[in-house]
């Protein structure tokens, strides 16, 4: 009971996706009581990290944003949230900066475009 109501820590460390299958929040549930929790849970499909610390020697930023759009597209599609994490100490370099900007722009613009 720590009255926290809202999680967004399920998701993947080395790649961007749906690591619930999702793009809805749902209830969690513990598994040794059996019981739903009052805790739901906003899973995390993007996250700077993927790129910046695991993978930015196997694919170019230019096609980890293509995933990300693509991410932001699949969510777009079936009405989901579409949960971001983007650490603070991302922004120390201007181009990762850019990167950001860029995945917020094609998100806003893909929600008010199909409204």
């Amino acid at each position: 009971n720590s009255g926290i109501e809202i999680d967004s820590t399920v998701g993947f460390v080395e790649r961007i996706g749906f690591r619930s299958g999702t793009c809805y929040n749902y209830n969690t549930f513990n598994v040794l009581t059996s019981k739903v929790l009052n805790l739901k849970e906003n899973p995390l499909l993007i996250m700077d990290s993927s790129y910046f610390v695991y993978n930015q020697g196997s694919i170019s930023k230019d096609e980890f944003m293509a995933k990300c759009f693509k991410i932001v597209d699949i969510v777009r599609r079936y009405r989901g949230e579409l949960v971001i994490l983007w650490h603070n100490s991302t922004f120390f370099d201007f181009n990762d900066t850019i990167t950001y900007e860029k995945l917020l722009h094609y998100s806003h613009t893909i929600e008010t475009s199909n409204d």
